[in-house]
This record gives C-alpha cells, structure tokens and sequence, in this order.
C-alpha cells in the first residue's frame, strides 16, 4: 500500500547507498505503473530529497515539473480546492530542488535557485495557499547559492524579499 511504498522510499532517500535516489525513482515509477498506486506529497518529497542529497538537480526538476503538472490537472479536473489535492509540491519539495541546485554552485544553478523562489512565490501569491508560502529555509538556499558566487547584491536583493 501507499504507506508502505512512502516508508521504502523515504528509507532510501535517507540511506548512505550511492544508488540511492535512482532507487528511490525506481520505487515510484514501480508503484505508479505496476501497482497502480497514486503517489502523495510525501512519495514526491521523499524521492526529491534523494535527488537532492545525491546532488541531481537535472533530475530533481523533472519530478518535481511532473508533480506541478499533476498538481495542476487534478485541480483542473475536479476543481476540488487546492488544499484538498493529495499531490501538492509545496515549499519543502521546492526546497529540496532548490538545494540540489544550489550544490552545484555555478552562475546558471544559481539563477535555477533564483527562478524556483519565484515560482513559489507566485504560487503562494495566486492561491494565498500556506503551502506554497516561501520558507526561511527556501530564501536561505537562494542566499547561499549566490553567496558561494560571491555575489552580493543578490544576496541582499533575496534578503529585501524576506522583509
């Protein structure tokens, strides 16, 4: 059942295994396609958060576009509120995407980091959904993505936006 799959994948997310995240993929596209599972915000963040600890930003972004894309068709076919949907990236899912990106540390992950604030806040701006509402952690990231760039003035620009 779903529980089960969330704690084997939450288990791998957390293992030292160097396979872990493709393992933690495995388990999703297994439960998906041959159990015919539906995934929740924690399946999702879970292997998001493998993707981020292996440092995968190209693959942590392809989940977490396909998450939004769910996210979104559910909304649209049942028109239910958006606090109702089971499959809601919210500011955590964002953030472990916005820290694989932010361990790459080049000008272009940066400006990855920088566009994922964004999209979150428009989110959160859109809907006044608590989910989507950027955490500490969530501008901290985008801070140290310039920061280990040198780049100050947009570390004091992301640091005008927490205000």
């Amino acid at each position: 059942d779903l529980v089960s799959f969330n704690s084997v994948i939450h288990a791998w997310a957390n293992s030292k295994e160097p396979n872990r995240a493709e393992r933690a993929q495995e388990l999703l596209t297994y439960m998906v396609e041959e159990r015919g599972l539906e995934p929740n915000t924690l399946t999702f963040s879970a292997v998001l958060d493998a993707w981020s600890k292996q440092a995968n930003p190209e693959q942590a972004q392809i989940l977490l576009d396909r998450m939004l894309n769910l996210y979104k068709k559910r909304q649209a076919e049942s028109g239910a509120d958006a606090g109702m949907i089971d499959i809601k990236p919210n500011a955590i899912c964002f953030g472990a995407v916005m820290n694989a990106w932010a361990k790459k540390g080049t000008p272009e992950s940066s400006d990855k980091v920088q566009a994922l604030l964004q999209q979150l806040e428009q989110l959160y701006k859109d809907t006044q959904d608590q989910d989507f509402k950027p955490t500490l952690i969530n501008f901290n990231l985008a801070a140290r993505s310039f920061s280990q760039l040198g780049d100050v003035e947009a570390v004091e620009e992301i640091h005008k936006q927490m205000e």
